[in-house]
């Protein structure tokens, strides 16, 4: 009971905070992405959302967050997190490789790209508080940016924030 109202607390003080997403409560915790920006949707995604494995021949591990939501038919975000991943702040700033890659429902060729490789660069905040196996919990902000074909409109702005928990 304490585990359930806990997190419970937690996705309340979420939404409270202006994060906009929370984790559900019930059996395995969903993922919950919200988007705003280019688009304005909010999403319940399969509590697999999110999966940390070991990348660069088992040296490094890397978090992976995939989405697919009404408008957006593919997301990817994938963070590099070092030898030995522990729950923490991590951001942008601080983070040697991350990378999001999106695209958007429909034929429009409409995409969304942020990370250490992109131009513009974009930005995230992730926060982990637990790590358990290959599963991590948590939230992370993420501004990705929005890449259109010549004379396509890709919506109301050029950025699209997104926020999840996970």
């Amino acid at each position: 009971m304490y585990l359930i109202n806990s997190r419970l607390s937690n996705a309340l003080a979420l939404l409270v905070a202006g994060a906009g997403v929370a984790c559900s409560d019930a059996g395995a915790p969903a993922c919950r992405i919200q988007l705003a920006g280019a688009t304005s949707e909010t999403a319940t995604l399969p509590a697999s959302c999110a999966t940390l494995n070991a990348a660069d021949g088992g040296t490094q591990y890397a978090l992976t967050l995939s989405a697919s939501t009404k408008h957006v038919s593919s997301l990817s975000i994938t963070v590099l997190l070092g030898d030995s991943p522990s729950p923490g702040v991590y951001s942008s700033a601080s983070l040697t490789d991350w990378s999001a890659v999106g695209s958007v429902t429909g034929d429009s060729n409409c995409a969304y790209s942020a990370g250490t490789a992109s131009v513009p660069t974009g930005d995230l905040t992730l926060t982990l508080t637990s790590i358990e196996g290959a599963t991590a919990h948590g939230t992370l902000r993420a501004t990705l940016y929005v890449h259109a074909p010549l004379l396509t409109d890709c919506g109301r702005s050029d950025a699209e924030e997104v926020a999840l928990a996970f």
